[in-house]
Formats: C-alpha cells, structure tokens, sequence
C-alpha cells in the first residue's frame, strides 16, 4: 500500500510539472514567438497533452488496492447525491467560461478570431474564487467507497489544486492588477460567501488560460 502511494504520488508529480510548465507564461510566449503558427491552437494542444498524460498515467498506475471503506444504502446514496450536486455545479461553473477558448476548440474556427481572454466574476465567482476546484474536492472526498489507489489519487489531485490556487492567483494579480486584487476582497476563496448585493459583482478582465 505504501509501495502503490509513493508510485502514484510520483507520477501524479510528474503529470503536475508538465501540466504546470505548458500553462506558465513564459512557455506560450516563446512558442509564440518561435512558433506562431502553433501558438493559435496552443489551447487546444495543452488540453489534449493533459488529458493523454492524465490517461497514460491511471492506466499505468490504476486506482485499484486494499479497500478502505464501503458505504451502503442509504448512506452511500446521500454520498452519490453529493457527487452529482458536485458534478453540477462543476458544469454550471464551468458555464461562465468561453467553453470553446477554455478547451482551444475556437482555434478550429478559422473564421473566428482570437476571443481577449475575459476575468470571470459572475455566476458562481461572485461567491467563491475557485468553485470547479471545490467542486471537484466536494466530488473526490464524497465517495461512497474508497480503495487506497482512489486514496492516493485523491489526496494528490486536492493537494494540486490547492497549490495551483496559489499560482493561478498569483499569475492573475499580475494579469490584472487592481482589478483582481479587489475581487480577491470581495470574494472568498474556496469556501462560498452568500450576501446581499453579490448578483451585481462584475468587472470587465482577462480570463486564465
């Protein structure tokens, strides 16, 4: 079990740095500058590089072993209940974005030029700053059985998220100055803030690759 921990942790690392290194800045200015041809679609390349690596690395590392726990009915179902309000919210989340620039599928368009990228701060934004992370950490933990490969996994996927925070906001800050700075003042960061006067929280900005 140790054994299996230590060699998903490592090659969800591993998954980490790529994923890191191809969203930094600095790696789309020089592929734009030596590139340009790529750098449209650089969007869309980076997603399928995520999601061949992520896949490569739970085929070779799959989240199998020793059952830590199972729940059963009607607790297991409370729990998936909870998986699909997660799931849900993730989706009406992920709804404030330009789906298609999120994923680089505008790249396609040729017709379509280049969206500016957009700060997002209504739907969801207006109660926390991160609600696909916590979404997604609500979905990992509120699974009804847990085996100590899915244990290993979801430990390093919230452990990611949590420091990716601290990146993406620190990129963002730069990004959009003032700007975000005061949205960071208004609104949490994980945990939601419900309170009069957030439906009219909006700022003009850029939006996180």
């Amino acid at each position: 079990m140790a054994i299996q921990f230590i060699e998903i942790t490592v090659g969800f690392a591993i998954f980490a740095i790529i994923h890191s290194v191809l969203a930094a800045t600095g790696v789309q200015n020089f592929v734009e500058a030596k590139v340009p041809a790529l750098h449209r679609c650089y969007r869309l390349v980076y997603t399928l590089i995520s999601v061949v690596s992520l896949g490569l690395l739970i085929l070779l590392l799959p989240p199998t072993g020793k059952l830590l726990y199972a729940l059963h009915p009607p607790i297991s179902w409370i729990f998936r209940a909870i998986q699909l309000a997660a799931a849900f919210f993730f989706l009406l989340a992920l709804r404030d974005f330009n789906t298609g620039n999120f994923l680089g599928l505008d790249c396609l368009k040729k017709s379509r030029p280049s969206q500016p990228e957009q700060l997002t701060v209504s739907g969801l934004f207006r109660y926390c700053r991160h609600p696909m992370y916590l979404a997604s950490t609500v979905f990992l933990l509120a699974q009804p059985q847990m085996n100590s490969g899915m244990l290993a996994y979801t430990l390093n996927i919230i452990l990611y998220l949590l420091v990716g925070s601290i990146f993406e906001e620190k990129r963002l800050e730069k990004t959009f100055g003032p700007a975000y700075v005061e949205y960071k003042k208004q609104v949490p960061k994980f945990l939601p803030r419900f309170r009069k006067g957030q439906n009219a929280l909006k700022k003009p900005g850029k939006e996180l690759i």
